[in-house]
């Protein structure tokens, strides 16, 4: 069966059920959100002869466990959990049927640590990796590690698949056209 790996971070997500700016008392749904994750779950659906992997690392928190639970049985999970770090957080409002803002707690979260060692276990028998311009942002240690990803599928003829998925809340567009 090829394997396609791909890693990043997937938040928690509280969804507003109602219109307007964050409120601390508002109602919300709670959900994962993660292109990285999300692209794997999908792919997964479309094609039942791939296997795909996540790859991550999440706090030993409510959130963390959230997002274990929401993922399992969806795509294969390979995630480290860090038991001093939390994991990321996603508030989406919608102020009107066009305008919607988010919040996001993520910096210093727990995948903003992820390691080219939490991965090479996975691509060392992958056949393509998914790679999104949103992991290089969160981090010095992942944008580093995107790049020793990158080396190691240059250097084994691992296809690659890139999806820039620009996020201007995390760098600036000079900063994002420099590592693309």
């Amino acid at each position: 069966v090829p394997k396609l790996i791909t890693f990043g971070e997937t938040m928690v997500q509280y969804n507003a059920t109602y219109n307007g700016p964050f409120m601390e008392n508002g109602k919300y749904i709670l959900d994962a959100a993660g292109a990285e994750s999300n692209f794997a779950i999908n792919l997964s659906k479309i094609n039942h002869d791939l296997e795909t992997v996540w790859i991550s690392r999440l706090g030993n928190d409510d959130a963390g466990k959230f997002i274990l639970e929401h993922l399992k049985d969806k795509t294969k999970i390979s995630v480290k959990i860090e038991p001093k770090d939390f994991t990321g957080i996603s508030y989406l409002n919608h102020i009107n049927e066009n305008t919607h803002v988010k919040k996001y707690i993520r910096k210093n979260s727990a995948a903003s640590k992820i390691d080219f060692s939490d991965i090479k276990p996975q691509i060392m028998s992958a056949d393509a990796i998914h790679l999104t311009g949103i992991t290089p942002a969160l981090s010095s240690k992942c944008y580093e590690t995107i790049f020793e990803a990158l080396e190691y599928s240059n250097h084994s003829n691992i296809p690659i698949i890139l999806d820039i998925n620009y996020r201007e809340p995390l760098w600036s567009p000079s900063a994002a056209k420099q590592t693309y």
